[in-house]
């Protein structure tokens, strides 16, 4: 009785749009079905001046427009539900799927059914701002008691899209279904296979994906104690363009066979693919990107804690930048090609490490790459500003920063009163610093020297904001001349405020060269 009553109200739709025609403007209600790939629109329209719009609904609503699906620029600006098992062909001069938009189908909770295909037969462009959802259900978990469940993945189905001119900044999805699994009492679980993926076939004079997708992977194979199931057959990609492909910030995923063929290209993203056949103006792709640091340069000084900005110019005529690994500094990072805007890619880079090389390899959708390095990096410190030789007069320092600075036994200081251990006394304390932190953390002060000779003593102690009350000191009496390690390092538990380091010179010499750090451990 149900499908009955719907063929009734699809003949009453049809004989009130043959009313409608008549006087030039049709609506049309429609439903959808539930599940598969999203919410359904409820109207259809059309409008003149030989322009569609379809505001959703199933294919016999489309049909009703047109029972060839033919048009002459038709609109989806809902969803266009197509029938199961369906392969449909819609020949248009143009087509547009709008943002809101998209080409699916649906299926209820127990109908375990593959995806349909699709074939667009344009004369002048097709634009896909939103979706063509046409990717397999997955499999679920199936045990003894289930009821409506299958434990196999679906198939996707076949898109097909010929034009002059094919953009797409949405998605093409016709992936397979994953594969679920079977639980059964006393026995090990055990995976189902998993659907294979549509075909997709893009053929045009220029083709552009910048920010869109398309996804034509197998299904994976569902996972057992027992045993893993298969994965689905990998489906066929082919990206066609008779003068230019073009992806910017876009992606390809086939998990099958990839072709990819045009005059031109310029391509920044990545393209995934289990085997590539690719001809680019007449040629295979055997050449790796151009890559070029624009910044820093060779023999730059890097001030120290500071954000360093490398700005990385790269192209590539061929089957595009599929990523750039950036190296130095202590980074270590891959960055996408849809990361690149305008050809240039900019990382910014915390320089808190002393670099010995600042690199940039740079990889095509091929695999071919190439390297841009810069020598003679170097690192430059905050410098010791005198005078510096009481609490008052402390030189302010950055938190985290590293300090470059030098003290003499005769250099001006302050008295002060320090503590060793169990003993105290009154000392003069010649170099001041202050740093300010804002949250309760661990820090690290640590003080390193050459040692002019082996007899070489600084000391390094931390204060309150007054600089009266030390809360930690650093006093190695007998420096080691056999491996001149000459360091003296505070650990401190420190809530958020202001502190100042002291710097004793307790024994030098002449004069000493001291670098002092101050950092998170």
């Amino acid at each position: 009785m149900k499908k009955t009553g719907n063929m009734f109200v699809k003949n009453l739709r049809y004989l009130c749009l043959v009313g409608v025609i008549a006087l030039g403007l049709m609506t049309i209600v429609g439903t959808g079905g539930g599940g598969g790939g999203g919410g359904t629109s409820t109207s259809t329209t059309t409008t003149g001046g030989g322009t569609t719009n379809f505001a959703g609904g199933t294919l016999d609503e489309l049909k009703a427009l047109s029972p060839n699906l033919t048009f002459d620029d038709l609109e989806i600006s809902g969803k266009l539900v197509l029938p199961h098992y369906s392969s449909e062909t819609i020949s248009v001069n143009s087509l547009t799927i709008t943002s809101t938009g998209s080409i699916g189908y649906t299926y209820s909770t127990c109908e375990y059914v593959d995806a349909p295909s699709i074939t667009i037969d344009a004369s002048e462009e097709v634009i896909i701002e939103g979706s063509i959802s046409l990717y397999g259900r997955s499999g679920t978990r199936v045990t003894s008691g289930a009821t409506c469940n299958s434990c196999y993945g679906q198939d996707g189905g076949n898109v097909t899209i010929s034009a002059e001119t094919i953009t797409v900044s949405g998605s093409i999805d016709n992936h397979g279904g994953s594969g679920g699994t079977l639980v059964f009492s006393g026995y090990p679980s055990s995976g189902c296979s998993g659907g294979a993926s549509g075909n997709t076939s893009l053929m045009a004079t220029t083709i552009d994906l910048s920010g869109g997708t398309v996804n034509t992977r197998a299904g994976s194979g569902g996972y057992g104690g027992g045993g893993s199931g298969s994965s689905g057959a990998a489906g066929t990609v082919d990206l066609i363009a008779t003068d230019l492909f073009k992806m910017i910030s876009g992606s390809v995923y086939s998990s099958g066979e990839l072709t990819l063929q045009a005059e031109q290209t310029e391509i920044y993203g990545p393209i995934t693919y289990g085997t590539m056949i690719e001809t680019i103006g007449g040629a295979t792709d055997n050449t790796p990107p151009d890559v070029v640091i624009q910044s820093p340069q060779d023999n730059s000084a890097i001030q120290w804690g500071d954000s360093l900005d490398v700005t990385i110019q790269v192209s590539d005529s061929g089957t595009g930048v599929n990523n750039l690994q950036v190296t130095g500094f202590g980074y270590d990072e891959t960055h996408s090609g849809t990361e690149v805007i305008n050809g240039v890619l900019t990382v910014t880079i915390a320089a808190v490490t002393t670099p010995a090389s600042l690199s940039v390899t740079a990889t095509d959708n091929k695999g071919n790459n190439d390297t841009a390095s810069l020598t003679g990096l170097s690192m430059a410190y905050t410098q010791e500003s005198e005078p510096n030789d009481s609490p008052s007069g402390a030189q302010v320092v950055d938190f985290p920063d590293i300090i470059e600075g030098k003290i003499q036994k005769d250099d001006a200081g302050t008295d002060t009163l320090l503590v060793y251990g169990s003993v105290s006394g009154t000392e003069t304390v010649e170099d001041w610093y202050t740093f300010t932190v804002d949250s309760y953390a661990t820090y690290d002060i640590t003080l390193d020297f050459s040692g002019s000779d082996s007899t070489t003593d600084i000391d390094l102690f931390l204060f309150d904001s007054s600089g009266a009350t030390q809360l930690g000191q650093s006093y190695v009496d007998n420096p080691n001349p056999a491996i001149l390690d000459y360091t003296e390092s505070i650990r401190a538990y420190l809530d958020t405020g202001t502190y100042i380091i002291g710097i004793q010179a307790y024994i030098v010499a002449s004069e000493e060269n001291y670098t002092l750090t101050i950092a998170s451990p």
